[in-house]
């Protein structure tokens, strides 16, 4: 059994990116001398020769906004980041059957790049190796929260069943397991949720053509779909929205009657996509949560505010809340971080943000999937407008980039 303390200063539920980037951007607490743990049903990291690794983080990618990379450079992971990064240099949206489209150029953004795309297995370990050099963290793999009670304790409000037997009490615990934690329900936190009744079926493509950084969103009445640069040339992450009343027919297919399909429905931007990987996928819902804090309990990452993935703003915006709570805690003495008026400012500093980005990327959905001509005609309409209007592409752009 791993020796582990029965109190900690905090308590951290899941080491995913947005766990780990929690702990990394606590480093002023932690000089303060403040005691972590980190809890993760996953293996443990394993070192090879690329450095640690573990199979939290798999080849999927993520898209890092130009605001998030410069966080992460801030917090030290950028530089270990950033060789495996491909920078967005341009963006297309269009709309499968209908003229109008947009195409945004980072030169005319005045910017070196709009974002990155990296795969989670390279953020995975940037952000191992950058934790390995941090002391006064303990690490339990392998273990479960199987529950958390409520204590008569203010300095420790909140105690963790594991499912080896032990339990720990925390001054602060942190949710970070996912948009579907069981926790947060026995906890019984409600969410407001809106059911795409959709899938996002996610692999990595190779194509005809090179992708010279550019980045594709292409949308139809079944949902968007992603093409996005990646590390190398002609490879390129899928992101394709389907129903789900669809999907086990689609996994059924060859992979030759799914790459027709796909070249059908995005068409022959990167000339014929030739080859598709090992797919994944998950049900797409919006889901946000209006009470992120408690007295010594915070909600952080999919587990606060789950979006859909049409604007690839999930892990920027968690990145957002993670910064907005690192700074506030970080000026805190070890004995105040459960401080109520704290957290409370901080859910107040992120939850207009949340908001905002929930309502767009909703809005975006729902608009391009609609099958009204009218709206499928203002939509054309409103593309062409933005493709020449350049005050309008550079709010567009702004956004693109998290600022």
């Amino acid at each position: 059994m791993t020796n582990i303390n029965t109190k900690y200063d905090i308590a951290i539920i899941g080491a995913g990116m947005v766990g780990l980037c929690t702990l990394i951007a606590l480093s002023e607490l932690i000089k303060k001398g403040a005691r972590i743990i980190i809890i993760d049903p996953a293996s443990p990291p394993t070192l090879s020769k690329d450095g640690l690794s573990s199979p939290s983080f798999d080849d999927r990618a993520t898209a890092l906004s130009l605001a998030s990379t410069l966080y992460l450079e801030q917090i030290g992971i950028w530089s270990f980041i950033k060789p495996f990064a491909q920078p967005i240099l341009d963006i297309e949206v269009s709309s499968f059957g209908q003229v109008g489209l947009t195409q945004l150029n980072h030169k005319q953004a005045n910017t070196d790049a709009f974002g990155y795309i990296v795969s989670n297995k390279h953020i995975g370990q940037a952000l191992l190796q950058v934790c390995s050099n941090i002391t006064q963290v303990d690490y339990l793999y392998e273990q479960q929260v199987q529950d958390i009670t409520k204590t008569h304790a203010s300095d420790y409000p909140y105690e963790c069943l594991i499912t080896n037997g032990q339990s720990i009490q925390a001054r602060l615990t942190l949710l970070t397991d996912g948009g579907r934690s069981e926790l947060k329900e026995k906890l019984k936190f409600k969410d407001e949720t809106f059911d795409y009744q959709k899938v996002a079926v996610v692999s990595n493509v190779q194509t005809q053509n090179p992708h010279n950084g550019k980045a594709f969103e292409r949308f139809d009445q079944s949902g968007p779909i992603a093409l996005l640069p990646f590390h190398q040339d002609n490879l390129s992450a899928l992101v394709w929205t389907m129903g789900a009343d669809k999907l086990d027919d689609f996994l059924q297919t060859s992979d030759t009657d799914k790459l027709a399909l796909l070249n059908q429905r995005f068409g022959r931007r990167l000339g014929q996509i030739n080859q598709i990987g090992n797919i994944a996928h998950y049900p797409l819902k919006l889901s946000m949560c209006k009470e992120q804090v408690r007295p010594g309990l915070i909600l952080l990452g999919n587990s606060a505010c789950a979006l859909h993935p049409v604007a690839g703003q999930g892990f920027n915006l968690a990145l957002f809340a993670v910064k907005a709570l690192t700074q506030r805690l970080n000026k805190q003495s070890i004995e105040q971080i459960n401080h109520l008026p704290m957290l409370m400012d901080y859910q107040q500093s992120v939850w207009p943000r949340q908001q905002m980005m929930s309502q767009f990327s909703h809005q975006m959905v729902q608009s391009f999937e609609s099958s009204n001509p009218l709206v499928r005609t203002t939509r054309s309409v409103l593309l062409s407008i933005l493709e020449s209007h350049t005050i309008a592409k550079g709010v567009f752009s702004r956004f693109a980039m998290g600022l």
